[in-house]
């Protein structure tokens, strides 16, 4: 690899609040008014910056991944008790499709049942951001704040650990009241 491949290739291999930044300069189309609502943004061209949320959960994924559809139920499960533990909107989750297409997207969302916004990723942007992890990936991060950006936790969810996350979050909830 030469220099000009490694300049291209540093800024992809950030971490931390680095992963934030890096993803709040990628904007991507949300044109559904219920994704648009539950995220708490107006436009239908946002970033990750944008979304109203305390705590953000960032899931990559892909249609083609048996880990992704094998996970799918226990990461559906996760939304729900999340919802039900802050039901005033203080944790939002996200999921981006590693390498799909808004039909490959889509089709994931419908066939798992998945009721959090579902983002087409088909040139892999998201993804590199993140640099490139293997997939399930979560990724839990602050939305607001003085700390916002830093990464809390970030994880090849195979297998999903629910509780380890439920406590992340509560614990950051607490401290930031």
């Amino acid at each position: 690899m030469g220099i000009f491949s490694f300049v291209l290739l540093f800024p992809l291999m950030a971490s931390g609040a680095d992963e934030f930044h890096l993803l709040s300069r990628i904007s991507f189309d949300l044109p559904s008014e219920k994704d648009r609502n539950y995220l708490g943004v107006e436009a239908s061209q946002v970033t990750i910056s944008d979304i109203n949320a305390e705590l953000i959960i960032l899931e990559v994924f892909n249609m083609y991944c048996v880990h992704c559809q094998a996970e799918a139920p226990r990461i559906n499960s996760l939304f729900e008790d999340v919802n039900l533990l802050y039901p005033s909107g203080q944790v939002k989750f996200i999921g981006f499709g590693a390498g799909n297409t808004e039909m490959e997207t889509e089709v994931f969302k419908g066939k798992y049942k998945v009721k959090f916004p579902m983002i087409p990723d088909s040139d892999y942007r998201v993804h590199k951001a993140l640099g490139e992890p293997r997939t399930p990936y979560i990724l839990i991060f602050i939305g607001k704040g003085p700390e916002v950006g830093r990464v809390l936790y970030r994880k090849i969810a195979r297998p999903l650990e629910t509780q380890e996350i439920i406590s992340i979050l509560e614990s950051n909830l607490r401290e930031n009241k």
